[in-house]
């Protein structure tokens, strides 16, 4: 392990033992607390796996899984808050980051001389699992470790089925490409105060996540639909040549230019990449909107008998 890894294991080592004793640990609803994603996949078998090695900002996803009321999800949401700030007391070199897509700017800035660490961390409230799109649980329950639990493996125990791409599906997409949307005008208009530096940060984080769901977009659906998602894994570290193969030669430069952030990030962080990051947002999600999602749900009106309205401005 290099010296960051090292650093960010021991602060999640450390972030378990403050949870095991905080107040949500103790409420009622409180079911687990996991991590997602590769860090899950080294945690689960640290021996075989590498550790994750981070080009940019390094970032965990971490989840309390709940199963309750909404009051009492929101008081959880605040006390997750609340010990985050105490880790960041406690442990001075790491600075966290919050990130909130699809419906929020992110919370925190970076710190010059720290660890930065990004955190993806939401409380799921599993008393209404159809509050969430199905491709989320499937997502989750596909790849977790269970960092701290109270009973049983909840998360293990419900039943998942491979999420279609359906009109429900399109619609969450939808929602997103909206959401989205709108935080980069607000993201824009923030300059009236917010340093150019963060708002390259943000801009680079929605850049990202278009770029991820044109993957999913971009790819036709038949009549016999069983898309397997682990494809969309399979293009992460190959977005350039993806984008080139189902949208076209502009598209994989915008593209091209995301992974080059990605792989050296504090040396295109300045105002004028912020810019050029602000205007290649709008022009990427505009090509993957009319030519993935509005092909998709062409396809899928054959089958379905439903339309969806123009993307909203409410900024």
């Amino acid at each position: 392990m290099t010296v960051q890894q090292k650093q960010i294991r021991n602060w999640l080592d450390d972030l378990v033992k403050a949870f095991s004793t905080s107040s949500i640990s103790q409420m009622s609803c409180f079911r687990q607390f996991i991590v997602t994603g590769s860090y899950a996949d080294w945690l689960k078998n640290p021996d075989g796996v590498s550790c994750p090695s981070w080009n940019a900002l390094p970032d965990i996803n971490l989840y309390v899984l709940v199963s309750g009321s909404e009051e009492e999800q929101i008081e959880a949401e605040y006390e997750l808050g609340l010990l985050y700030q105490s880790m960041m007391r406690e442990h001075k070199e790491v600075n966290l980051l919050l990130d909130l897509h699809p419906f929020s700017r992110s919370v925190g800035t970076i710190v010059p001389d720290c660890l930065n660490l990004q955190l993806t961390s939401r409380i799921i409230n599993m008393k209404d699992t159809s509050k969430y799109p199905d491709y989320c649980w499937y997502g989750w329950k596909s790849n977790y470790f269970v960092l701290y639990i109270n009973g049983e493996d909840e998360l293990e125990k419900l039943e998942v089925s491979s999420p279609k791409r359906d009109l429900a599906w399109l619609k969450h997409m939808h929602m997103a490409f909206a959401s989205y949307s709108n935080v980069m005008h607000m993201v824009a208009l923030s300059s009236i105060s917010a340093d150019s530096l963060e708002i390259f940060d943000e801009a680079y984080r929605y850049c990202k996540e278009v770029m991820k769901d044109g993957i999913s977009l971009g790819i036709p659906i038949s009549t016999d639909e069983n898309f397997n998602y682990s494809i969309i894994k399979k293009w992460k570290d190959k977005c350039d040549k993806f984008y080139g193969e189902y949208y076209g030669p502009h598209e994989k430069s915008i593209v091209e230019r995301i992974l080059a952030i990605e792989k050296d990030y504090f040396s295109y962080r300045n105002e004028t990449c912020a810019r050029q990051l602000l205007s290649d947002f709008f022009t990427l999600k505009n090509y993957v909107y009319s030519k993935g999602f509005m092909s998709r749900i062409s396809e899928v009106q054959k089958l379905q008998n439903d339309s969806l309205v123009s993307l909203p401005l409410w900024y």
